[in-house]
């Protein structure tokens, strides 16, 4: 979540069961069975504002894959403070809480895609890849394309906890 990020520092490896994809809505509840036969993840490390700190507010993910998706269901608790969140515009996710999902498809360490998503499933959308020798403007180890557009589906809900998210 923008404030408390959560980027991969180390690798984390999950293996999402196939299930039935007919059997679920992208709504932004996870109230379907296959949601709870999914791949979970959960004690996130922050990458800010301080890198490598447990986050405050627990957060898990599920993952499983169909025929034709790889779906994620994303449950964050907001404990801590009032989620931010707002109809934004795509690739304007700044101002807001947001998961950003990152897959290394390419297994390099060096590029990956990326896919934000906002309790209301606003979404954001983009690549990462590592600096080269020759580009140290920023002090961030890897540059960020917000151009591509990806076709994603996502819906999210506000909870009493915090939130959940869809994500197809």
């Amino acid at each position: 979540m923008k404030g408390q990020q959560t980027l991969p520092i180390d690798r984390i490896d999950v293996y999402p069961p196939r299930l039935d994809e007919k059997a679920v809505i992208i709504d932004g509840n996870l109230h379907e069975p296959v949601w709870s036969m999914a791949s979970s993840q959960s004690n996130f490390m922050s990458y800010l504002p301080v890198d490598g700190r447990p986050t405050e507010d627990d957060t898990e993910i599920r993952v499983w894959y169909g025929p034709t998706a790889l779906y994620i269901g994303i449950i964050a608790h907001e404990v801590h403070g009032k989620v931010r969140s707002t109809l934004a515009d795509r690739d304007n996710l700044d101002n807001e809480d947001y998961v950003l999902i990152v897959l290394d498809t390419y297994n390099d360490k060096r590029s990956a895609f990326t896919f934000a998503v906002n309790p209301f499933g606003q979404q954001a959308d983009g690549t990462l890849t590592d600096r080269t020798s020759t580009d140290r403007q920023s002090s961030l180890p890897f540059r960020v394309d917000d151009n591509p557009d990806y076709v994603f589906i996502s819906r999210g809900r506000l909870t009493d906890e915090g939130f959940t998210v869809e994500v197809k």
